[in-house]
């Protein structure tokens, strides 16, 4: 039988995300074997690959042509290598001890990851695997960890989540109900009213209305100062204790993730303005990352038919720094700055036409490469906060040898002003806190570690 070819191209949405790995690691605390384990995996891997076929392609660039500019696209056929689930073997650190820790992300070791962090220029011509996953045991036999790397130019965090609950799924021995069509022409076909609406604007207009987006790449210092990771908990108690106060003022109470963003973002702003004084003459922007599903409508996403494509936008909100500086001494400044957060990502913003604009963004320009982001990466003023709280990924169930996750963990890697909200746990000691990773300059990390009122908050 004569070998078949397929390709997807990828959509304007899915070129706008940066070329690296979503990757995740699952820990179970369980005394099988590997050999059993494995096993259960890799047929729920397989079943998996059956129903995605995609996943055993890779992420490839295409030229530009008379119709669109140089583009992605995953090429996968049936000679492609089976999905293969890598043994890493045993890492020297006991689940017990580590567990005990809260699993430091800088504890696992880097090498039992299937597929490296970034995607150098090598690999990304080659084309880049879509999918890897492996699996590795603690010392004490006591534990075992999956790890799940999937190309970010493939999948967001909702589609990653999507695909590992798929595969929990065929390992626990279900048959789940799945669809999935062109992600291109689902994704055009549900902007098609906004992108006619919006088709006489210029590109100039598009990033006038865009300023998350940015024509100009960023400036690179001529020095990194160096930079760590740490994981804060902070107490739902607490959290909910100050949105009660704050019911009263004229924003009303804000959402749970609205408060906790607007409590990073000032404690790293005031780290940051201790060590440097002069930055309390600047002001400062708030990144956030913005699933698009829900602001396209109930039918365009659903759990028999999940888009696994990406729908990130990036809402962007302004503050002062000096404001920033002194926000819990005022409820009313607070509530406002929580305001801020919220509006610069309400619906009524981040909706359908927006969603447009930026897909016709990226389709209007040669080369996807030449879009970069709006807000300072290195300059030590800016911040951007991705959440994983409500993925459910703690609710996950891979059969029998495995069960559900006890700590999910996303790997450490040098940044400074990256904070991700992580998935909320099921158990009642994971539930009543929230877990936040935190990126930043060592010096700034340092500060932020003995700020009383971050840890006034902590759990």
């Amino acid at each position: 039988m004569a070998a078949s070819s397929n390709s997807e191209r990828l959509t304007p949405l899915d070129l706008l995300m940066p070329r690296t790995y979503i990757t995740a690691l699952f820990t179970f605390q369980t005394t099988k074997t590997n050999i059993l384990v494995i096993k259960s995996l890799q047929n729920g891997l397989d079943s998996l690959a059956n129903t995605i076929p995609w996943l055993s392609g890779r992420v490839c660039p295409t030229a530009a042509t008379k119709e669109h500019g140089r583009s992605l696209e995953i090429r996968y056929g049936s000679d492609d290598p089976s999905l293969a689930l890598m043994d890493k073997g045993t890492i020297d650190a006991s689940y017990e001890a580590l567990s005990a820790e809260g699993i430091p992300p800088d504890a696992i070791p880097a090498d039992v990851w299937p597929l490296p962090m970034m995607i150098d220029e090598d690999l990304f011509e080659k084309g880049a695997p879509v999918f890897g996953a492996s699996l590795f045991r603690f010392a004490d036999g006591q534990g075992a960890g999956l790890c799940i790397s999937i190309h970010h130019n493939a999948v967001d965090a909702t589609g990653f989540a999507d695909i590992v609950r798929l595969w929990a799924q065929y390992t626990a021995g279900l048959v789940p109900v799945y669809q999935h069509g062109n992600r291109l022409d689902r994704l055009a076909g549900i902007l098609k009213s906004d992108l006619q609406v919006i088709s006489l604007k210029t590109t100039d207009d598009l990033f006038e209305l865009h300023p998350e987006y940015s024509r100009m790449p960023p400036t690179f210092p001529t020095e990194f100062a160096p930079c760590t990771c740490k994981i804060f908990t902070l107490s739902v108690t607490q959290i909910n204790a100050y949105k009660e106060r704050l019911e009263g003022y004229p924003s009303g109470m804000p959402s749970t993730n609205t408060l906790v963003c607007a409590l990073i973002w000032s404690a790293i702003t005031r780290a940051r303005a201790q060590r440097c004084p002069d930055l309390g003459r600047e002001s400062s922007r708030l990144a956030m990352a913005v699933n698009g599903r829900r602001r396209l409508g109930a039918e365009f996403s659903s759990p028999e038919n999940p888009y696994l494509g990406n729908t990130i936008l990036y809402s962007l909100a302004h503050s002062v720094v000096s404001d920033l500086n002194s926000l819990l001494e005022s409820p009313v400044s607070f509530a406002k700055t929580c305001d801020v957060i919220a509006q610069s990502q309400s619906p009524t913003k981040i909706n359908s036409r927006h969603i447009a604009e930026a897909y016709e963004l990226v389709g209007r320009v040669d080369d996807y490469r030449t879009v970069f982001v709006g807000w300072d990466l290195f300059s030590s003023r800016d911040l951007t906060i991705t959440s994983w709280a409500d993925l459910d990924l703690y609710a996950m169930t891979f059969g029998e040898g495995l069960g559900q996750p006890e700590f999910i963990r996303i790997p450490s890697s040098v940044a400074d002003g990256v904070g991700i909200v992580l998935p909320r746990g099921r158990a009642a000691s994971i539930s009543e806190v929230v877990e936040i990773m935190v990126m930043l300059r060592t010096d700034d990390m340092a500060i932020l570690e003995q700020d009383t009122i971050w840890k006034n908050f902590g759990a």
